[in-house]
């Protein structure tokens, strides 16, 4: 974003005062969706927002400043993956090749042409497999750090993430919501008379036995060693 700042008072002090018109609602546009997101905490939306107003910049100052301008389309394809989604990000980025091509190919000849092509195709291809391999782990990770190892079922922090949008939604929407605390009876005997794979067991077809009674609308969740909720 301050990039754009600078690049805007650059251009100003060498006369481009159009192109420096571009950076400089492209820094207005990125400051405001940055305020937005501090104060509502809303990435997604605001991101796919940042992003066609970035590429959008791009195209503009290829348009005005002409050929030698099209080599910041390249960063720009790349941060967009980072901003939205990748087959999103996919989309805007093709479509702003698309809308550069149209300008480029008169200007420039055919050999130049294909080297910007396949290079930002290189670009927006490695840009879109990384954004899906990093999606994929992220994904991963978050189902590990809300999953009890023991008994697969949700662990304390995602009852504890549960209960808050419970909290917020009813706050929204009053509904009636109940909650079970399950504590197994004379489990430590079970361990100490059978041993803590005994009692890992039993953790798990208890655990199993709730599943299978849940409605769809249920949750379940190991909140201590012998209780569920």
């Amino acid at each position: 974003m301050m990039g754009l700042l600078m690049f805007s008072v650059i251009r100003s002090l060498r006369g481009d005062i159009g192109i420096a018109a571009i950076d400089a609602a492209g820094f207005l546009a990125a400051a405001t969706i940055f305020v937005y997101i501090y104060r509502t905490r809303r990435i997604t939306g605001a991101g796919i927002v940042l992003t066609v107003v970035g590429l959008a910049c791009s195209v503009a100052i290829i348009y005005i400043g002409g050929p030698t301008e099209r080599y910041l389309l390249y960063p720009t394809a790349v941060i967009a993956f980072f901003l939205a989604g990748p087959n999103t990000a996919l989309m805007i980025t093709l479509l702003a090749v698309a809308a550069a091509s149209s300008i480029l190919l008169p200007n420039i000849d055919i050999f130049e042409y294909g080297k910007f092509l396949l290079s930002i195709a290189g670009c927006i291809l490695f840009a879109y497999i990384f954004a899906r391999e990093r999606n994929h782990q992220r994904d991963q990770l978050l189902k590990l750090s809300t999953l009890d190892a023991l008994t697969s079922t949700g662990n304390r922090r995602a009852f504890d993430a549960h209960l808050e949008n419970l909290v917020r939604s009813e706050e929204r929407n009053p509904s009636h919501t109940s909650m079970m605390l399950i504590d197994l009876d004379n489990f430590k005997g079970i361990n100490d008379s059978h041993g803590h794979g005994v009692g890992d067991s039993v953790l798990v077809n208890i655990a199993a036995i709730l599943s299978a009674r849940l409605r769809a609308s249920d949750k379940l969740y190991r909140y201590g060693g012998d209780e569920f909720v």
